[in-house]
């Protein structure tokens, strides 16, 4: 039902698990999930970080600030419910500075890495041109000989 609702193409005698990967791939392209549907509808724009590149991701900087708590109070008679209430403890004692600064700490990066990326840009568009004006005199030369 859901592939002709989408205008999937599909043979009656596929299988489930063929059926549900095209279902999959569709969804996957045109269908926002639920959050970012939310967040549209109230006028804000979702940007997602990097995926693979931990130091591109805020949470991974809180995650080291709640570790960091969490373990520097670990000794040899902590339990896992003593763990819990230092993790639970650790979230509620991040402050809004705190996050901020996470957010702040990757955006330096992000730009410092922008920054690299249009200067490697920049030495490409270089060796382009430089490159083409190289075949264009040797074609011209090339030419040249040729019509003597």
């Amino acid at each position: 039902d859901e592939c002709v609702r989408f205008g999937i193409e599909f043979d009656e005698s596929d299988y489930k698990s063929i059926l549900w990967e095209e279902l999959s791939q569709y969804i996957h392209k045109h269908i926002d999930p639920v959050v970012v549907d939310m967040a549209k509808k109230r006028g804000h724009t979702v940007v997602f970080t990097p995926p693979h590149h931990s130091d591109s991701q805020p949470i991974e900087l809180v995650w080291a600030i709640v570790e960091g708590e969490v373990g520097r109070r670990y000794d040899n008679e902590t339990k896992f419910a003593d763990v819990k209430k230092r993790i639970d403890a650790a979230f509620a004692a991040l402050t809004p500075d705190a996050l901020k600064g996470c957010v702040k700490v990757v955006q330096e990066k992000l730009k410092l890495l922008h920054e690299h990326l249009v200067q490697v840009d920049a030495m490409n568009v270089d060796e382009e041109s430089s490159a083409e004006s190289d075949t264009d005199g040797d074609t011209e030369d090339t030419c040249d000989s040729l019509n003597r």
